[in-house]
């Protein structure tokens, strides 16, 4: 999927929610190798990020991410530096 992704975006096409799922699936998985992936992001990069492509990053991401087994309180103390501080 990922090589019909790349060549959606090459030609300047914008990627379904779905195409996006499936292709950031084989990206967190392992199953696209490195080159696939450089050339899929720079393409994406290269003709802009949609609501949709971003969507499907982020629920793929979650997907992927470890989920705490913690059952008491939990305090965030990062933040995104943003401030300088």
């Amino acid at each position: 999927m990922i090589k019909e992704g790349i060549a959606e975006l090459v030609n300047g096409k914008n990627l379904s929610l779905e195409m996006s799922e499936q292709i950031f699936d084989e990206i967190m998985s392992g199953k696209a190798d490195d080159v696939q992936k450089s050339a899929f992001l720079t393409a994406l990069s290269i003709k802009g990020e949609t609501i949709e492509e971003t969507t499907a990053l982020a629920n793929i991401m979650r997907k992927y991410c470890a989920k705490p087994c913690h059952k008491g309180e939990v305090l965030e103390i990062v933040g995104t530096g943003g401030d300088k501080s």
